[in-house]
């Protein structure tokens, strides 16, 4: 009778450790979620920021392309690279 009583509150011990590890997980995965959620709108706002700077970009090289002197236009053109360097590494940063 002893060993059964000592297996079933071992068991009981076991059962509470494994419930309280699931409710700790459970609640780390829905933190998690909520941090993939806010990544997800940050990514789609630097995405649509992209999209709008290359839109003006196009404009300002319609408009000043041909009346630009060439070292300018390098000066631009490196800015501009650079410029698009960091979006790209911003956005591979809050991919998943």
């Amino acid at each position: 009778m002893v060993d059964l009583h000592n297996t079933i509150s071992v068991f009981q011990d076991r059962l509470s450790t494994l419930l309280n590890l699931y409710t700790a997980t459970r609640k780390e995965n829905q933190q998690l979620k909520g941090i993939i959620e806010n990544q997800k709108k940050i990514q789609q706002t630097l995405e649509l920021k992209i999209k709008e700077t290359e839109g003006q970009l196009a404009a300002a090289m319609m408009n000043k392309g041909g009346n630009m002197d060439p070292i300018e236009k390098a000066k631009w053109v490196k800015k501009i690279d650079k410029f698009i360097k960091e979006i790209d590494h911003g956005i591979k940063n809050l991919t998943p």
